[in-house]
């Protein structure tokens, strides 16, 4: 993989986290490859003496192996039916790459990890890329994709220009920061206009060619907000939710009625990530859950494109059984959760009141001030009527 950002040794970016200390146990303690050879050491060295004097030791090295065998056998399936037991291949000079949102942040990282695959790539975006393009083949199309008639329009001219994209990353989003009741009609239907509906209209474009040639990928990039709902983020957490219900039909519809088993769905639930989405949010994240970089955000979803799997890209690893489940909680237990997060948005909030009130004094100053040379005009300078 393209080296991007430094990482902090044999460390994450994010550091020490409850996802190091899952994947040591994963890699170790529940690793057949390791617990297998010592349970056979335990059998058959020493006539197997070890079975007698280390009785207590070898029960909990059975159970390790057990499990472990069984987390293996559960990945195979998973694998073999996410991906409807079916392989395909990319031959990435030919591949045209789409991606929203790609002009800074995730789709930054995505855009600098596929040019060097020399794939061709397209970004979507309302702003230019906050970067040099890495090279000739990676092309920048202004785009608003909150407007139908501007995304029907530029998937024509994608389509006349470049082809057919093969491979289709969701990526843009915005947020609010903002409580329910303070949320006005025109920003309320701007993020469903970007997070939502951009993904349908798109996905009604270059679907239809992906789904005949039965090769290619549709990659959702919603969040763990889709799972779990904190104030201030009612909105936002809405969408993504809708973006995991998108993900889950397309990912059926491609099976049963296109009969396209080998084009990847993969939907990214990324926990906060250091993008301009979070200013002023509260707080750095924990060992649980910590904020994320945007290098390994995209390098996850460039990993798994790359690799050909379908599936739920989930970070950090630790929130497939820490977030993702919580519906599953009983319901006081759920309750203290949200308990918790009830402050992580609020000084966002604040700092959008504040950026309300300054908008509103100086539409106030403005028109007071029109007023005046208004009134200026009628009386003349000596206050005398014209």
């Amino acid at each position: 993989m393209p080296a991007l950002a430094s990482r902090k040794g044999w460390l994450p970016r994010e550091g020490f986290t409850a996802d190091v200390l899952q994947s040591l146990i994963l890699k170790t303690v529940l690793n057949p490859a390791l617990t297998l050879p010592l349970f056979l050491l335990t059998r058959y060295v020493r006539n197997g003496e070890y079975t007698v004097t280390h009785a207590l030791a070898l029960e909990r090295l059975k159970i390790c192996l057990y499990l472990g065998l069984t987390r293996w056998v559960n990945r195979f399936l998973n694998r073999g039916a996410l991906n409807n037991w079916t392989s395909d291949s990319w031959d990435w000079e030919k591949e045209l790459v789409v991606i929203t949102g790609g002009s800074d942040g995730i789709g930054k990282v995505l855009v600098q990890l596929f040019a060097h695959l020399n794939a061709r790539i397209l970004i979507l975006d309302i702003q230019e890329p906050t970067f040099e393009l890495p090279n000739s083949r990676v092309y920048y199309l202004p785009l608003d994709l909150s407007s139908p008639s501007a995304i029907a329009t530029t998937a024509s001219t994608i389509r006349s220009t470049y082809g057919a994209p093969t491979i289709l990353i969701l990526n843009a989003g915005i947020v609010n920061r903002r409580s329910l009741l303070s949320l006005p009609d025109v920003l309320l239907e701007r993020i469903f206009a970007i997070n939502t509906l951009s993904h349908y209209r798109l996905a009604r474009e270059f679907l239809p060619a992906i789904a005949a040639a039965n090769h290619g990928a549709i990659v959702t990039v919603a969040s763990l907000a889709g799972f779990v709902t904190a104030p201030g983020l009612v909105d936002y957490a809405s969408t993504k939710a809708a973006a995991v219900a998108f993900h889950e039909g397309v990912t059926a519809e491609l099976k049963y009625r296109y009969a396209a088993p080998r084009v990847r769905t993969v939907c990214v639930c990324p926990n906060f990530t250091r993008t301009k989405l979070i200013a002023n949010f509260q707080g750095q994240g924990d060992w649980m859950n910590p904020v994320l970089e945007v290098e390994t955000v995209g390098e996850a979803i460039f990993e798994r494109v790359v690799t050909g799997q379908s599936g739920f890209v989930v970070l950090p690893r630790t929130a497939e059984w820490s977030v993702m489940t919580v519906r599953s909680w009983p319901w006081w237990l759920q309750r203290l959760l949200l308990g918790l997060a009830k402050d992580i948005m609020r000084p966002a909030e604040e700092a959008e009141e504040v950026k309300d009130r300054e908008a509103e004094k100086a539409r106030l100053l403005a028109e007071k001030g029109t007023e005046g040379e208004v009134s200026s005009f009628e009386t003349g300078p000596e206050g005398k009527e014209a």
